[in-house]
């Protein structure tokens, strides 16, 4: 919430290890939806596959509106 209620930014992005499913249940939690696979470069793994996740603005002012019904 504190992005979208204390800057202009639009969207915000988040990733996760597709081996890490408590991850994924917290972004989901979030709002997030899911915006593709890719890998990523970790310092400790090397290159891992993960899923992305975007939330728009608009998509968050309509689940903060929804939920407080």
């Amino acid at each position: 919430d504190l992005a979208f209620q204390r800057t202009s930014i639009q969207v915000l992005h988040a990733s996760t290890r597709v081996i890490n499913p408590a991850s994924r249940r917290v972004i989901h939690k979030c709002g997030f939806q899911y915006a593709g696979q890719g890998m990523l470069n970790s310092i400790v793994a090397g290159q891992v596959p993960v899923e992305r996740y975007r939330l728009d603005r608009k998509t968050w002012t309509s689940l903060r509106n929804w939920v407080h019904f």
